[in-house]
């Protein structure tokens, strides 16, 4: 169904104000009918992105493209194929630190398989005490609420905080 189809759908089941609204959403609709149009091959819907985002076609395409372009290895060794995959890595460290502003005398950038992964290492290398609690907010992924448990283990308080407004944002005292 078209972005127009789905304006006018929208207009005779809930009014010309529905149909207004819904106009604003026309990019969420190219972005499925060209990164995402194999949801409307079985007329799904994904909704779980806490645990892994879907890749768009053209994330796809870029990857197939780069992986028969050149050749790649592990980038801890050292030979032509190694630099190759190392250059990329550290491109994407740097991507990632110029995308949050961050300066890289202060901040490193680590890759891990995901969430949990990441987390288990906090969790693990973390100074846990009774003077240094761990502190969450309410709600949070199970990967995060994981970290109780080194909390516990090293006797550290753990403390919640909530979330307030419509922005989810924590209370500044």
């Amino acid at each position: 169904m078209t972005t127009e189809e789905h304006a006018r759908a929208a207009a005779a089941e809930t009014g010309v104000a529905a149909a207004t609204a819904y106009s604003g959403t026309t990019r969420i609709d190219e972005l499925r009918a060209t990164e995402y149009r194999h949801f409307d091959r079985h007329g799904e819907v994904y909704l779980d992105y806490t645990g892994a985002g879907v890749a768009a076609r053209s994330q796809i395409v870029a990857h197939h493209d780069r992986l028969l372009g050149d050749l790649y290895s592990n980038p801890h060794s050292e030979n032509p194929t190694s630099e190759a995959a190392g250059s990329l890595v550290e491109s994407a460290r740097h991507a990632v630190l110029d995308f949050f502003r961050a300066d890289p005398a202060e901040y490193a950038v680590i890759f891990t398989q995901n969430a949990s992964g990441a987390c288990r290492l906090v969790g693990e290398a973390y100074d846990f005490g009774r003077g240094r609690p761990l502190v969450l907010t309410w709600d949070n992924h199970n990967s995060v609420n994981g970290m109780r448990e080194y909390a516990r283990a090293a006797r550290a308080p753990v403390r919640y905080v909530p979330l307030t407004g419509p922005e989810l944002r924590v209370a500044e005292p």
